[in-house]
């Protein structure tokens, strides 16, 4: 699968965003000996082994706790970074029900680093869109767009909803 993540109109390398934002030093320590922190949330079932056992390797210290938004979450000290995964069918299902763009401002509101994270490829993309046409249509204009909406949430000034 390939997994981009959208935050501030940036496409990126799942690994490479989530190294970026965790990996301080080889200790995953700052300066003032605070250790990096990563919560997973319970809803994650299907992966919550991989995960905690990929994260404890990297040296970080895992919690599993049920989250009121995002799927993960990265702590070092003071400092946040929120994580919401979503696959395929579930971005479009939350675009047409508008959970991902409420789940969206939340994250603004409450993090100062944001992410949703898109993971699937262009023909499970094209093959789910032609799949929600049965349901509630959603075209490939309103996924995009979609997109772009979510970049505008996650660019929130934390003072102010729009």
């Amino acid at each position: 699968h390939r997994t981009t993540i959208h935050q501030h109109h940036k496409t990126t390398n799942t690994n490479q965003t989530i190294n970026r934002h965790t990996k301080r030093r080889n200790t995953h320590t700052r300066g003032d000996n605070t250790m990096l922190k990563v919560t997973i949330d319970t809803r994650e079932q299907s992966r919550i082994q991989s995960a905690k056992a990929y994260y404890e390797k990297q040296g970080l210290t895992v919690e599993i706790a049920e989250l009121p938004i995002g799927d993960y979450i990265f702590t070092n000290g003071n400092d946040s970074v929120v994580f919401e995964l979503k696959m395929i069918p579930d971005f479009i299902t939350s675009i047409q029900s508008g959970r991902v763009f409420n789940q969206s401002i939340e994250m603004a509101e409450n993090y100062n680093h944001n992410f949703v994270i898109i993971v699937g490829n262009e023909a499970e993309r094209t093959k789910q869109l032609a799949i929600s046409r049965s349901h509630r249509p959603v075209t490939i204009y309103q996924y995009i767009g979609a997109i772009s909406s979510l970049n505008r949430y996650v660019s929130l000034d934390r003072k102010s909803v729009v």
